[in-house]
């Protein structure tokens, strides 16, 4: 009945009137959907992933928000979000970022957080679709790499996920052999879904540029991730010759 339900749901994606109805259900002060009892079950959370098509700002904001209260108890993260549970959120998630620029934010910081209690072992896992957002090409989103960069920017001198924003920039210095999959079905489920960012080359330099000065701060802070730097360097230098 869920699964037939959130059919509906997204199909429901031109009705102006179901987009206020979903807006009102994830309002941050009083929204029946703001509960993470129902978040974080089963149903809810399948909800959440045909929601997010109709109203993708408010849904990601909703879901930010619940997972960043559990944000330094990751064993609670670990162990209370997973399965199909987790999978639904991440689903949910990888859409909405390619259907708004404008809920990037709250996606990449949730997908940020569950990466760091991460429990699936798949590379489509929250810590794969995080890193995938941060390419140049195909990255499965419409944000600018300006919004993306500001990601890694804010969250660089936290411990608990230097290790992520490392590999992330890893990702941004791609140049080549780039590729997409929507496992989260959303090419199969909608007609008209955002674009895939297509930045200019004076955006591309910026961005390695500061993702250079990232790892360089990294680096100047501790030791622990020089090794992974100086592989991710001469990983790709040659990409630029």
């Amino acid at each position: 009945l869920a699964r037939a339900f959130s059919s509906r749901i997204e199909n429901m994606n031109d009705y102006s009137n179901a987009k206020a109805l979903f807006d009102k259900l994830h309002n941050l002060d009083n929204g029946f959907f703001h509960n993470e009892k129902i978040a974080f079950s089963q149903t809810g959370s399948r909800l959440f992933l045909s929601m997010g098509t109709v109203s993708p700002v408010t849904v990601a904001r909703n879901i930010h928000d619940l997972i960043a209260t559990r944000e330094k108890d990751k064993d609670w993260l670990e162990g209370n979000i997973s399965d199909e549970v987790r999978r639904n959120l991440v689903y949910a998630l990888e859409r909405i970022a390619m259907l708004s620029k404008d809920a990037f934010p709250f996606v990449a910081k949730s997908l940020l957080i569950l990466s760091s209690a991460e429990n699936e072992s798949f590379s489509n896992n929250s810590s794969g679709v995080f890193v995938q957002l941060f390419h140049i090409l195909l990255a499965g989103t419409n944000a600018p790499l300006s919004s993306r960069i500001g990601i890694l920017e804010e969250n660089q001198d936290k411990k608990e996920y230097t290790e992520i924003v490392v590999r992330a920039i890893d990702a941004a210095f791609k140049s080549c052999n780039f590729s997409w999959i929507d496992t989260s079905g959303i090419s199969q489920s909608l007609t008209k879904i955002g674009n895939d960012y297509s930045p200019t080359y004076e955006e591309v330099y910026e961005y390695w540029f500061k993702c250079a000065n990232i790892l360089t701060s990294i680096s100047d802070r501790t030791n622990d991730y020089d090794a992974k730097i100086r592989e991710i360097v001469n990983g790709h230098i040659s990409d630029y010759y």
